[in-house]
């Protein structure tokens, strides 16, 4: 089991403190070596749970009324009939019987 990270301030360490502000600014992790082989690495923390995601832009008017043109249009589902539907489809062939 994984316990948790320990904390370490570098306010005193500019070496690490320049490190680490780089990671953040360029939003790529950096490998750390010691005679040639690699010992730690510093990674950016927003790149775990920003990563390949898009920054939000401001909502329009013409986006509000397209939210709204969409209310109640669920209103005549038939959720019986939809599930009909899927049971069927799921009987259906759609590939070929490999032949033995």
């Amino acid at each position: 089991m994984r316990s948790a990270a320990r904390h370490v301030a570098i306010d005193d360490l500019p070496e690490v403190e320049s490190l680490a502000e780089e990671v953040r600014a360029t939003n790529e992790p950096i490998v750390l070596r010691r005679k040639g082989k690699d010992v730690a690495r510093i990674v950016p923390l927003e790149s775990r749970t920003t990563a390949g995601r898009k920054t939000r832009r401001p909502k329009t008017a013409a986006d509000m009324a397209a939210f709204l043109s969409s209310a109640g249009s669920w209103s005549n589902f038939d959720a019986d009939a939809f599930l009909k539907a899927v049971r069927e489809s799921r009987d259906i062939q759609s590939r070929p019987v490999p032949e033995l």
